[in-house]
């Protein structure tokens, strides 16, 4: 079921999105949770209105929550999603944070959801508190030209990858760069993963090249040329792998452990994949395509359970689960932000 976009902040431009819960920003309040009314004496005539009262009945569980997005104008914007019992979706806004840049074109957050990394259109990496504003307005005051971040599963330390095919790693605290990855290869690195137990580190170019490091060592264990640009990296804890988003539309399968499957491919979009998101269970990730569409699928199977398409048909750019688990949030050239249900 899709939701309807009822936000009157709506903005072109808009690249990338983070999700997170309210709870998290109140340094252990536990805030009010939204409720729902049921609508009382409804008969279940039909398979489709027990759906319905089922989808309700988990939405009054459902914690609060937020979108923090960013695009074309230097600032992030950070919005409760908000879904009334007729499942229309409102994005109040609730903090807009100025960065130090001219566009933010990629993000990534903690999974305590409390802090967020940006990449500039100019290449510089911000670290802004969802909730205070911007720590650091650029790490790495050296180092120029980043293209991707991604954070640690502790959320201690944040990758950046940049223009001359190297990822750096930071520590979020202070700034300070730690560690250094280079993938001996002088492309862009636009996607940028570490494993769940942070023992491996991961990226994508913009040539198809996939990179696998130790992360202790900083030693390139395997290269993988795909040929098509690789734009987003996601890990998969209980099958040792890799899936990275193909510009040949598919999503590609790196497995760790054993290198005669690493060049499988979940096939089923019909443009270039340019984002994917695991939920935060582990169970399932989404993947969305240029066209609009966007596919969850199962992660113990790599199966597609679910397909649905952005109500503009425009251009997807980044998609990311919320932290219930079963809201899949995305931003599109027609659109500021918009959520689905799955």
């Amino acid at each position: 079921m899709e939701f309807s976009f009822l936000d009157s902040h709506i903005r072109d431009n808009t690249w990338a999105c983070v999700c997170g819960l309210i709870d998290n920003l109140d340094d252990g309040k536990v805030d009010e949770k939204l409720v729902i009314d049921q609508p009382k004496g409804v008969e279940e005539e039909n398979e489709e209105k027990r759906q319905s009262l089922e989808q309700k009945d988990q939405q009054q569980q459902m914690p609060r929550q937020f979108i923090a997005t960013g695009g074309g104008r230097s600032d992030i914007r950070v919005s409760e999603i908000v879904i009334d019992e007729d499942f229309n979706a409102a994005f109040p806004l609730l903090y807009e944070h100025p960065v130090p840049s001219l566009g933010i074109h990629n993000m990534a957050i903690t999974p305590d959801g409390k802090t967020i990394a940006t990449v500039s259109v100019d290449g510089l990496v911000s670290i802004v508190d969802v909730k205070q504003g911007v720590r650091f307005e650029s790490i790495g005051m050296n180092i120029r030209n980043f293209w991707s971040v991604a954070f640690d599963p502790k959320g201690e330390f944040v990758y950046a990858g940049n223009g001359n095919g190297r990822v750096y790693k930071f520590i979020i605290d202070n700034g300070h760069l730690l560690q250094e990855y280079n993938s001996q290869r002088m492309q862009k690195i636009i996607c940028v993963c570490s494993s769940t137990n942070d023992k491996y580190v991961a990226s994508g170019d913009f040539e198809g090249c996939f990179t696998l490091y130790d992360s202790a060592t900083s030693f390139v264990l395997k290269h993988i040329h795909f040929k098509k640009a690789l734009r987003s990296i996601v890990f998969i804890q209980e099958q040792s792998i890799f899936l990275a988003a193909c510009d040949d539309h598919s999503v590609k399968i790196v497995n760790i452990l054993d290198s005669e499957t690493e060049h499988t491919a979940l096939m089923g979009h019909r443009s270039r994949v340019v984002s994917l998101d695991m939920s935060p269970d582990g169970r399932r990730f989404a993947s969305g395509s240029s066209d609009g569409v966007v596919r969850v699928w199962d992660a113990r199977y790599n199966k597609c359970s679910i397909t649905f398409i952005n109500s503009e048909k425009s251009r997807l750019w980044d998609v990311a689960f919320a932290k219930s688990n079963t809201l899949v949030a995305y931003v599109s050239s027609g659109k500021d932000q918009d959520v689905h249900y799955c």
